[in-house]
């Protein structure tokens, strides 16, 4: 059995052998020539299974070449692909007559390993022949490559993987370190060609080949006459490309096409039949949409998985934990099968009807964010958009519609408004003679999805077309006239609110729990818009429990939102800011970028009014992700973040910021381009300050904002600084915005400004007080005035002036509540017209009085609280018994509780 002087026989390593040496580079596979070795001393059989082209042969050789120490008696390498006998072939490759065809005597006792290379087209006769040798040669191993298993008891079957490739969005400067990237470089430059193995087109063309050894070196033999650029564009018609290998190989090995074909000529008809339907798959199937496509004649729904297993046993198709996939050469084959059985188009209706069943089986979860749904949607996207490439070329059956109408939500959490939709509206072009309910129902999942993806005119535009459908679907006009108010709400809240109220009743009445949330959503966001917390405080508590009931993931970051936008505003900084970092995460856990600019935009504008400048880094990393959707948005508001850290000093960034993210999140834009005014105050930039203060002013304005009111606190510190004499008038109209809109972070500053503007005029005490209330105040809620030189200068001057009395104004002052301060400092405008009678007629300190009489205080204490005498105090009630017509306290008291001063 040692002799070395048959023909053909060599030492290896001290071990006979008639392995060939091989005339080309063997590139990767360290891991899987280990693995090899491995398995083949540790199991009498193992086959490598793999399509054609996968490299079995070349993987085999070198794990052969690695087990000498567990073949001592020889290592014989026996090619199958041109015998079609078995033992004759082993015969001449061990240069040895075997006795009555019979092995096992022959090879009895000895420690050997036979390759038995390509046996898919001898699959019964290797069968019986390996059976036989391993029963008679107990020390004897097998080691066999084929497109099928063998099927002999005690057989290890190892699929051979395609070499590794580049995942998409992989830093092209990893890209060499992939085998795939590595063959086809070596290859190319073998053939003359000159590639560069950070090429980004490389790695695409490696991932477009699938990692297959063949197709790649096929390939790289191109790359003498064409770039890598050229050949990845050729692939439309790959069988042409992938041709042309060496004419010393075997034939199936000379081109793509010929290893497919011999591959498929081995397949039974049914598993013919049933590879070629398969072909219309994109991205991979589960045995459900195999029975739903392809289980037709001659085929049956019952017969399909049977012969999906024979696939796979051959290599033609590769099955995952719960999927399978055909290999994108293997597709291109079978795909031209389905065409020359005169196939496609049916295949195709049916691959699209089963599409638009699957989604809309899906629409309710989806339309609750539910994330595994999504996932499920995520995961067959290529066979949707294949659907609906279909649908546009051929609408019979309306399945289209069907299916661009159940993806609405799909396309809007997943951030594909724009790429999902624009397939959308090609179906419903190809289908003008649907029934109006199916064309109006796919016009407003375009548009809502649209609406998501930040195109809003557009959304407006094509939801008017959804409206003008006939159709009798209340549910269905109040989801179109939901898109109509969000749009209309970024540029007219009042008139949003209107609408989106309508939609509201509709939708109530046709009982669409969804339509009703998104209704009510954004009337919370209209008076959010306008910075009016006190107007959507009560809305967000009807959706926080709807919003519950339903367990949607995506209304409930909204909510979460919500909580932190109104608190922002309130003067509960400390829950916004938790608020929005939950938010935070739990946008990120559903994968919604715009929601998590939301909650980024508002945790940074919280940290600026709070001074923890130092969050500003962490909130830009969360957006500083280039594969995250809308990043040429995000990544400009995380620059601006980065920058507004680095330079705490510069209103630049801040400005920036804000304008940047003004047409997507209007919320918190002003807050953050009216924070870059105040820097640049600070910073004695007075003309930029203006700017900045008078574009929030004006934007705020457009849409009713009461954010209009701390535009003009911070016009107002302007005008001071200019000496302009409406200073004061500007400040005092800031604060009753202010105080109208209960914009409650933005009263020290209000405060603060007044109190240096009565030092100004003279009254220090008056002054002190005010600056002590905006102290208090500030301290209360948290913030942080980059102004405080401003502060600290009114209340040198105003303690310089009142001398020893200037301690006990600033008590009085630190003891005012925030209403007393507000009507302490309204005290000082100008005249105002009021009516004679009723509540209208009461200027702030009779309100005041009013509030705290009610209150039960008596005058004295009223006086102290308001820092005038008690005369003043019955002064002021005897006017206010005139102008209500009350005659006692206890009336007083019962009418102040109605109006809301009890």
């Amino acid at each position: 059995m040692a002799r070395q002087d048959r023909p053909g026989v060599h030492l290896r390593h001290g071990v006979p052998s008639n392995l060939a040496a091989e005339l080309s580079s063997f590139v990767g596979r360290e891991q899987h020539v280990r693995r090899g070795v491995q398995l083949a001393a540790a199991t009498r059989l193992l086959t490598l299974c793999g399509p054609g082209g996968s490299g079995k042969t070349r993987l085999a050789r070198r794990i052969a070449a690695g087990s000498g120490e567990a073949a001592p008696d020889g290592i014989w390498w026996v090619e199958l692909a041109t015998a079609d006998a078995v033992v004759p072939a082993v015969s001449r490759a061990m240069a040895v007559p075997v006795p009555a065809g019979d092995l096992g005597p022959y090879l009895a006792g000895a420690r050997a390993l036979v390759v038995l290379d390509n046996c898919e087209h001898l699959l019964p006769e290797v069968a019986a022949t390996v059976d036989g040798l391993l029963r008679a040669a107990p020390e004897v191993r097998v080691l066999a490559t084929s497109r099928e298993p063998l099927g002999v008891e005690g057989e290890r079957v190892w699929r051979v993987p395609p070499l590794e490739v580049p995942p998409a969005g992989a830093a092209v400067s990893t890209a060499a370190r992939y085998d795939a990237v590595q063959l086809f470089c070596e290859r190319a430059q073998a053939a003359g060609g000159y590639v560069g193995r950070t090429d980004p087109m490389v790695a695409e063309l490696c991932r477009a080949l699938d990692g297959m050894p063949l197709a790649l070196e096929l390939a790289a033999a191109r790359t003498a006459a064409m770039s890598v650029t050229a050949i990845r564009a050729a692939l439309h018609d790959r069988f042409r490309v992938l041709a042309g290998g060496p004419r010393s190989a075997p034939a199936r090995l000379r081109s793509m096409l010929a290893s497919l074909a011999w591959s498929h000529d081995l397949c039974s008809d049914p598993e013919r039949a049933l590879l070629r339907r398969l072909a219309v798959f994109d991205g991979g199937f589960d045995a459900d949409a195999a029975v739903a496509v392809a289980g037709v004649a001659p085929l049956g729904p019952d017969t399909v998985v049977e012969v999906l297993g024979g696939l796979v046993a051959k290599s033609l198709v590769l099955r995952g934990d719960a999927r399978y996939r055909l290999l994108e050469t293997v597709r291109s084959y079978a795909r031209d099968r389905l065409g020359d059985a005169g196939e496609t188009a049916t295949t195709a209706g049916r691959h699209l009807a089963w599409a638009a069943g699957f989604a809309e089986a899906r629409e309710p979860a989806s339309s609750r964010c539910d994330i595994a749904v999504l996932d499920e949607l995520e995961v067959e996207l290529p066979n949707l958009r294949g659907a609906l490439a279909h649908a546009g070329r051929a609408p019979e059956g309306h399945h289209g519609l069907r299916l661009v109408g159940a993806l609405a939500f799909f396309w809007a959490r997943r951030g594909y408004g724009i790429a999902g939709t624009e397939l959308g509206e090609t179906v419903i072009a190809a289908d003008p003679a649907a029934p109006g309910h199916l064309r109006a129902r796919a016009l407003w999942a375009v548009a809502y999805a649209r609406f998501y993806g930040g195109c809003f005119d557009e959304a407006a535009e094509i939801v008017a077309r959804a409206l003008a459908e006939e159709h009798d679907d209340d549910a269905l006009t109040a989801r179109c006239r939901v898109v109509v108010g969000n749009h209309t709400v970024f540029t007219d809240p009042a008139a949003a609110r209107e609408i989106e109220h309508g939609a509201l009743a509709l939708a109530d009445e046709a009982d669409d729990r969804w339509c009703v949330q998104e209704a009510l959503k954004f009337i919370v966001f209209s008076h959010e818009l306008q910075h009016r917390p006190a107007h959507a405080r009560p809305l967000l508590e009807r959706l926080e429990r709807l919003v519950a009931a339903a367990d949607d993931a995506h209304n409930r970051v909204w909510a979460t939102l919500d909580v932190g936008m109104i608190g922002h505003m309130s003067g509960e900084l400390a829950e916004a800011r938790a608020a929005y970092l939950a938010a935070e995460r739990a946008a990120a856990e559903i994968d919604d970028p715009l929601l998590v600019l939301y909650a980024c935009a508002g945790r940074a504008s919280v940290a600026l009014a709070t001074g923890a400048l130092d969050e500003l880094p962490g909130v830009a990393a969360v957006m500083n992700r280039p594969e995250m959707r809308f990043a040429e948005l995000t990544l400009a508001f995380a620059a601006s973040l980065g920058e507004i850290a680095a330079h705490p000093d510069r209103p630049g960034p801040l400005i920036t910021a804000g304008t940047t993210i003004a047409p997507y999140v209007p919320v918190e834009a002003p807050r953050l381009v009216l924070a870059g005014a105040r820097r640049a105050l600070a910073d004695g930039e007075i003309d930029v300050a203006a700017a900045a203060a008078e574009w929030t002013r004006a934007a705020c304005a457009a849409v009713g904002s009461a954010m209009t009111g701390p535009s003009r606190v911070v016009l107002a510190r302007i005008a001071r600084r200019r000496d302009d004499p409406q200073a004061q008038q500007c400040a005092q109209d800031g604060l009753a915005e202010i105080a109208d809109a209960q914009l409650w972070t933005d009263l020290p500053d209000a405060l603060a400004v007044l109190g240096g503007l009565a030092v100004d005029a003279g009254h220090p005490a008056e002054g002190t007080r005010l600056l002590a209330a905006a102290d208090a105040l500030a301290t209360t809620i948290g913030s942080n005035d980059v102004l405080h030189v401003d502060t600290a200068a009114d209340r040198r001057r105003a303690e310089s002036a009142l001398g020893e009395a200037f301690a006990g104004a600033w008590e009085q002052g630190v003891g005012l509540d925030r209403d007393t301060a507000v009507t302490y400092a309204r005290r000082t405008r100008g005249p105002r017209r009021r009516p004679r009678h009723g509540w209208a007629s009461l200027s702030p300190a009779e309100l005041e009085v009013v509030r705290l009489a009610a209150a039960g205080h008596a005058n004295p204490v009223i006086a102290e609280r308001l820092f005038v005498t008690r005369a003043t105090v019955k002064t002021h009630l005897v006017h206010v018994f005139a102008k209500l017509g009350v005659r006692t306290r206890a009336q007083l008291a019962g009418e102040a509780v109605r109006h809301g001063l009890g």
